[in-house]
């Protein structure tokens, strides 16, 4: 029996989706849901906004680069 996956950010095992074939392959790390829920409590690295995307700290727009994703609408 295969092991499950660890999410690359917090460690916890991780259900794959639709990006099995890609972390199989090696070319995406496993990230889990709650790692992409927007977190109120912290602001971003980059520009002080709220809420951030726990995987990498910077909120929405600066961390995808789109405008409406402001405001935790990921």
């Amino acid at each position: 029996m295969k092991a499950k996956p660890k999410c690359y950010v917090c460690g916890k095992k991780v259900n794959l989706n639709e990006y099995d074939n890609d972390v199989q392959k090696g070319e995406a790390f496993p990230i889990c849901d709650a790692c992409y829920e927007p977190d109120w409590t912290r602001e971003c690295e980059v520009c002080g906004s709220r809420p951030i995307v726990p995987a990498t700290g910077m909120c929405g727009p600066c961390t995808w680069g789109e405008a409406d994703t402001a405001n935790g609408n990921w």
